[in-house]
């Protein structure tokens, strides 16, 4: 049962996300449907619709962290109107409130035991965007075809990988990189290509790999290995 379980209020939605977060590295992890996602976006919609104090949504900060993490998985021109209108309701509150919903919201990854990647750039609204971005991660439809892509360079520096693949990532992941710095961008490519050297090298299955890459998804690190099983069964057909 997911949270599209029609009866499901929001405190109900917190509660099993509450349970679910404890299983998982990243919010990417939790594997929400697109129906999940839009869901919970409705009904944090009513609660920033009726606020009426700074502390309206501090019982419901995983909820939005979840939220603004599977905006990013799920984005889509066509929907962007729709998607947008949560982060409009935000800021149409005071500064006042905004920053102290922002800190919060920082605090929700800690308080959850989820990784906040050591951000910390001083500017609240930026390290939550890039935090989150973190946790959205690459997109599990468009995995194969960023490795493809990082795979084909691979001996390169990251840099260079950066600035040959950026033109052809797929439209979630490119949307997603947008919002990291290139510094974090740098830090992505690393793990990733390390990531596809171990697979690829030293054929470690997914239980090693987490153990190696603690600050990869446990989605990304299976993604990857299929992805591999499947390159070398052609490779075994050819």
């Amino acid at each position: 049962m997911g949270i599209e379980e029609p009866k499901f209020d929001l405190h109900e939605m917190q509660m099993y996300l509450e349970e679910k977060i404890q299983d998982v590295r990243t919010i990417c992890d939790l594997e929400l449907s697109e129906n999940d996602y839009r869901r919970l976006g409705i009904k944090l919609k009513s609660l920033f619709a009726f606020a009426n104090n700074r502390n309206f949504a501090e019982d419901f900060m995983l909820c939005i962290a979840v939220y603004w993490t599977y905006d990013f998985i799920y984005w889509d021109e066509k929907y962007v109107r729709f998607d947008t209108e949560l982060v409009q309701m935000y800021d149409e509150l005071s500064q006042y409130t905004q920053r102290y919903q922002l800190m919060m919201l920082k605090e929700c990854f800690h308080d959850f035991g989820l990784n906040s990647y050591q951000v910390d750039s001083g500017n609240l609204m930026r390290d939550c965007f890039h935090i989150i971005v973190r946790h959205a991660g690459i997109p599990k439809e468009e995995v194969a075809t960023v490795l493809e892509l990082v795979d084909r360079c691979i001996s390169e520096d990251s840099d260079v990988i950066l600035h040959t693949v950026q033109p052809f990532l797929p439209k979630r992941t490119a949307h997603i990189f947008s919002y990291m710095d290139e510094t974090m961008q740098l830090e992505v490519l690393d793990e990733l290509k390390e990531l596809l050297i171990a697979v690829e090298e030293e054929n470690r299955d997914e239980t090693d790999l987490c153990q190696r890459f603690p600050e990869i998804s446990s989605l990304l690190i299976r993604e990857t290995v299929q992805w591999q099983k499947c390159r070398a069964l052609k490779k075994c057909s050819i």
